[in-house]
């Protein structure tokens, strides 16, 4: 059994119902928030544009243009082209 999957599954399953937490009534969230980005409004940030922002300390492997590729053709399906009936599927298995 690997135990990644009791991470990965929950977040899989809270993806896919939608699950969205109410940070902003959350106090502590707010601080995290405020000090983690600066006192820079949080819901101006423009999150798509940093999907492959990495410090180069961390930096490995430079993603592959084709992974790009795959990741946003992905991103659009979960955009514009989910298919509710199968979505319903997985999560009633």
């Amino acid at each position: 059994w690997c135990h990644i999957r009791m991470i990965y599954l929950p977040m899989c399953f809270l993806y896919g119902r939608r699950f969205s937490y109410n940070a902003a009534a959350d106090p502590l969230t707010m601080s995290l928030r405020s000090e983690l980005y600066g006192g820079s409004d949080y819901n101006k940030i423009d999150w798509p544009n940093h999907r492959y922002s990495i410090a180069d300390c961390d930096n490995f492997s430079p993603v592959h243009p084709l992974m790009r590729f795959a990741q946003t053709v992905f991103q659009l399906y979960e955009d514009w082209g989910a298919w509710s009936w199968l979505r319903r599927a997985a999560l009633s298995f």
